[in-house]
């Protein structure tokens, strides 16, 4: 049972973690440097969680914490994209809609 969450704490961390990520490039695209700089320190200390859980399992053999941080990190990467704004989109619209 203990490996169990175990599991689910490195699969939450990753998704977190990427999530994090996506709104860091949110951030910096924005130019909010607290939010930004606070962003930046909770994704190291996720990062530093995530490694540790997954890396000690891995190093004792436990081979399949490997598809869970994968999993999580996946899933977290399509809903931190699925639900931010697309910037891009946005300028080339504008300069569509100016010509």
């Amino acid at each position: 049972m203990e490996l169990i969450y175990k599991y689910i704490i490195v699969f939450f961390l990753q998704f977190l973690y990427n999530l994090l990520r996506i709104q860091e490039i949110r951030l910096t695209y924005e130019n909010k440097v607290l939010k930004l700089m606070l962003n930046t320190i909770l994704m190291n200390l996720i990062v530093l969680a995530s490694t540790y859980y997954s890396l000690s399992m891995l190093l004792g053999g436990n081979w399949l914490v490997g598809v869970v941080y994968i999993l999580g990190a996946v899933l977290g990467k399509w809903v931190g994209m699925r639900s931010s704004t697309n910037y891009r989109k946005i300028i080339l619209d504008k300069i569509k809609d100016k010509n």
